[in-house]
């Protein structure tokens, strides 16, 4: 019984060596390309066109080769590339979560992991409406991801979403959030360039209990909503409210007891 374990044992590793050997060698005869994966007819395509192109290079081409001209492809996390008998190839790829834009820029997007990457036209039109958008001038990407996953967490305690967060030439970062009965869809919370985290932490303290008292956004019935918050306070917020009916923003006083000038 045990011989027989053995020999079988012997067989799979040499089956498994020659599977491997196999992916090595040049692919000289493939005729089929199948593409695997959670992937946009537009990826597909782009995927297959990218391994024709490595085939096309016959006497360098291999499975471990295609493998490494796909994962070039800066939205691809992961690739298994196998050949399929007799004159198949088998390729499956795992893409990369997108997060944010990045920028104004249509095509450059984030990962979850804070990797700046580029998609395939098809999906840009969709993403551009879905994805919040994450600018810095100095901070990279993945600390901006961070900071707005910061913000974003915080925002949901208080039935908002974070859609936009900007980092200025000064280092400044103003948030936009959105929410049940905020104008024009938003409300910017202008945040400076230190202690961002409680500045925002602040704001949506201050909001939830101005909804309450109101029951919105609103400084009491028939008049304007927030147009723009200034957290950049000790102790509270400043606020800038949009008279009902108008596009034009009118500066009212503070929401904040004790409060101070701006810390930055």
């Amino acid at each position: 019984m045990i011989r027989q374990l053995a020999v079988l044992a012997m067989l799979a590793a040499l089956g498994f060596v020659a599977l491997s050997y196999w992916d090595l060698l040049p692919l000289v005869d493939v005729k089929t390309v199948q593409v695997g994966g959670q992937l946009t007819e537009a990826e597909r395509a782009a995927v297959e066109a990218t391994v024709r192109q490595a085939l096309a290079h016959k006497a360098m081409s291999s499975a471990a080769k295609v493998a490494e001209a796909v994962e070039r492809m800066d939205w691809v996390r992961a690739v298994q590339v196998r050949r399929q008998w007799p004159d198949g190839l088998q390729v499956h790829v795992s893409r990369w979560t997108l997060a944010a834009r990045w920028g104004e820029a249509s095509a450059r997007f984030l990962t979850t992991g804070g990797q700046v990457v580029n998609v395939p036209p098809d999906e840009r039109s969709a993403l551009l409406r879905e994805l919040p958008v994450l600018k810095a001038a100095h901070a990279s990407g993945a600390e901006v991801m961070r900071l707005s996953a910061l913000l974003d967490e915080l925002a949901g305690t208080a039935s908002l979403e974070l859609r936009r967060l900007e980092q200025d030439r000064v280092g400044s970062w103003t948030a936009d959030v959105r929410g049940e009965g905020v104008v024009a869809s938003h409300v910017s919370v202008v945040l400076g360039d230190t202690a961002v985290t409680e500045r925002f932490r602040r704001f949506v303290y201050v909001f939830q209990h101005l909804r309450t008292a109101t029951g919105g956004w609103r400084r009491s019935p028939g008049t304007g909503r927030i147009a723009v918050v200034d957290a950049r306070y000790d102790t509270g917020v400043a606020v800038r409210w949009q008279e009902e009916g108008s596009r034009d923003s009118a500066t009212a006083g503070r929401v904040a007891t004790e409060a101070k000038p701006p810390i930055s």
